[in-house]
């Protein structure tokens, strides 16, 4: 949840599929939350359904991975599918990517495994607000990892136009 409180539907959930199990959608995206083994597990009986499955918020696998910090799981997701980076880049219902649910949940590792990726840290969700807002007021170590990614003017932009006020380290 990010510090400015925001809405639980961003922040993923258990999935339910709206109650429905489709086929086995349920079953991919508990098993992203768990575990790689879980996760291959599913995808011996339908590997594309791993990659298709989404939730009521419209989350992947990949964003309830992130959002675990499960780097295998990440790492196994981007290099199995066909077109990683329109996966790795796809929105929820609240314009939330992958890389907005690892630092919404501040795990640095999944974060990096993301933009090694092609994770896009410019991208913005339904409130106008990118991946790298919901570390700058938390967690300064992140930024070291967006400096690799993203020039440090942007970094700093999106600090003075997306800090909280609360922290201390702006």
């Amino acid at each position: 949840v990010s510090p400015r409180g925001s809405p639980a539907e961003s922040a993923p959930s258990t999935p339910d599929n709206n109650g429905t199990d489709d086929g086995g959608s349920k079953a991919a995206l508990t098993a992203a939350k768990h575990s790689l083994g879980a996760l291959k597990d599913v995808a011996k009986k339908n590997k594309s359904l791993v990659f298709e499955a989404v939730d009521k918020h419209q989350q992947t696998t990949l964003h309830i991975a992130a959002y675990a910090g499960l780097n295998d799981v990440i790492e196994w997701l981007l290099q199995h599918k066909k077109r990683p980076d329109d996966f790795v880049n796809r929105q929820d219902k609240n314009g939330w990517t992958a890389l907005h649910s690892a630092c919404s949940a501040q795990h640095v590792d999944a974060v990096r495994a993301l933009l090694t990726n092609g994770a896009d840290p410019r991208a913005v969700d339904s409130k106008q607000t990118t991946p790298v807002w919901f570390y700058t007021c938390v967690c300064v170590s992140i930024v070291l990892i967006f400096f690799f990614f993203v020039s440090i003017s942007y970094i700093m932009q999106s600090v003075r136009l997306k800090c909280c006020q609360h922290c201390h380290y702006c």
